[in-house]
C-alpha cells in the first residue's frame, strides 16, 4: 500500500536502467560506435528514425536486458538517451518492423568490430600472470537459437543423448579469456561441426607474452602449431590414452616428447591427425580423487612450471572461461540457459557479439571498481 506523499512515476524506467546504458556508452563511446559503423560501410544514407548508432546500442541492450521484449528494450534505450541528454532530446518509439529492418541494415560486422576494438586484457599484475606471461584460456560453449531452416543450415544441430530426436540448432562459440579478470578478449563463431569463415581469428592476439590454457580437443593440431609459432606458451590437459615418443626424462618425473603431437578434434568426427610442433613436455599426476591426469605444455623447464603450479593454473581456468562468462548472464535469468532470439544467421551472430560486448563491459566495470 502506498505511503502518504508517494506518487506514481511518469515513467516505468528505473535509474539502474539508465546507468546500465550509461556504462555501455562509457565502454563503447558514441564516437567509436560511429567509427566502426563507418569502417564497415553501414552509415545510413538518409536521416532515419533509427540511426546506426542507436541500433548498435539497441543490440547491446538486447543482451543487457535479455529477459525483456524487443519493445521494452528499445523503450528503455530511448528513455536512457533522453535522460542522459538532460531531457533535452526525445525520440519516438519505433515499431517492431522498423527495429527488424534496422538490425538487418546494420548486420553483425559492426558489433564484431566494436568488440574487437575494445576488448583488451585488463589485468596489469598479480594473479593475471605466471612469471612474465599473461595467463589466458581458450575454450568454447554452445548457444541455442530458434529452430529455423536458415539457422539449421548455417550452424547445425546439437546431438542429443536420444539420437532419434533432433537437437536444437546451436552456434559453437570459441573464446580467448583473460583468466584473472574473466574478460573475454577474442572470439570466433562456428557451426557445430567446426565449419565457418572465422576459424579462430583470435589466435593472432597471442604472442611471446602469453601463457594459454587450452581446453582439450579445442584446437586442431594445425591450430596448435599456429598458436605455438606465435611464441605463446601452451598448456593443455589431454587424454591419458594419447601416446608420445619419449625423447628424454626430466628430474620432476615429466619427459620431453619430440616429433608429432597427436590430437583428435572434439568438434568433428574424423581420424586423429598429426602435425609437427615444437617439443612438448608431458606431465602426469594424480588428482585428489585418485584419477591419473596427463598434461602437455610447451614449457620444458620444470623450475618454470611445476606440477603444483600446473594444477593451480588449470583450476583457475575452469572458474574463468567462456562458458562461465555466458553463465553469468544465465544467473540473472529465470530460464536455465541463454536462447538467442534471431531466426536468421546474421542476427544470431549479431546477438552473440552483443553478448560478448556487454560481458566485457561488466568485467571492465568490476576491474575499475577494485
Amino acid at each position: 500500500m502506498p505511503r502518504a506523499g508517494w506518487t506514481k512515476p511518469d515513467s516505468e524506467s528505473r535509474l539502474s536502467d539508465h546507468l546500465a546504458f550509461a556504462m555501455l556508452a562509457r565502454v563503447f563511446p558514441p564516437d567509436l560506435v560511429d567509427q566502426v559503423v563507418a569502417d564497415v560501410g553501414r552509415l545510413q544514407q538518409r536521416s532515419r528514425l533509427l540511426p546506426a548508432r542507436i541500433v548498435v546500442y539497441y543490440v547491446l541492450g538486447l543482451a543487457m536486458f535479455s529477459h525483456s521484449s524487443y519493445d521494452e528494450v528499445i523503450r528503455l534505450l530511448i528513455a536512457s538517451q533522453s535522460w542522459s541528454s538532460g531531457w533535452s532530446q526525445s525520440w519516438p518509439v519505433p515499431t517492431k518492423a522498423a527495429l527488424y529492418k534496422a538490425r538487418l541494415r546494420l548486420g553483425y560486422e559492426p558489433i564484431r568490430l566494436l568488440f574487437e576494438r575494445v576488448a583488451k586484457p585488463l589485468a596489469d599484475s598479480g594473479d593475471g600472470f605466471h612469471r612474465s606471461w599473461r595467463v589466458l584460456g581458450i575454450d568454447s560453449v554452445l548457444i541455442d537459437m530458434p529452430d529455423t531452416e536458415a539457422n539449421c543450415a548455417e550452424f547445425g544441430r546439437r546431438k542429443l543423448t536420444d539420437a532419434s530426436q533432433p537437437g536444437p540448432p546451436a552456434a559453437h562459440v570459441l573464446g580467448l579469456t583473460e583468466i584473472a579478470t574473466g574478460a573475454v578478449i577474442g572470439a570466433s563463431i562456428e557451426s557445430i561441426d567446426g565449419g565457418g569463415d572465422e576459424s579462430l581469428d583470435f589466435l593472432s592476439l597471442l604472442g611471446p607474452e602469453s601463457l594459454v590454457i587450452v581446453e582439450f580437443g579445442m584446437l586442431t593440431p594445425e591450430q596448435w602449431a599456429v598458436a605455438a609459432a606465435s611464441g605463446a606458451q601452451l598448456l593443455s590437459e589431454v587424454s591419458p590414452e594419447i601416446t608420445f615418443e619419449k625423447a628424454r626424462a626430466l628430474a620432476d618425473g615429466s619427459f620431453v616428447a619430440d616429433g608429432s603431437f597427436v590430437s583428435a578434434s572434439s568438434r568433428a568426427e574424423h581420424h586423429p591427425t598429426a602435425v609437427a610442433v615444437p617439443e612438448l613436455r608431458v606431465l602426469e599426476s594424480t588428482s585428489p580423487d585418485g584419477m591419473r591426469r596427463r598434461f602437455v605444455t610447451t614449457i620444458s623447464d620444470p623450475d618454470v612450471l611445476s606440477s603444483h603450479e600446473l594444477h593451480a593454473l588449470i583450476s583457475r581456468h575452469r572458474n574463468r572461461s567462456l562458458a562461465s562468462a555466458f553463465d553469468e548472464f544465465r544467473a540473472h535469468r529465470t530460464s536455465s540457459a541463454i536462447t538467442l532470439r534471431s531466426k536468421m544467421p546474421g542476427g544470431v551472430r549479431q546477438e552473440i557479439y552483443g553478448y560478448l560486448c556487454v560481458h566485457y563491459a561488466m568485467r571492465w566495470l568490476l576491474h575499475e571498481l577494485k
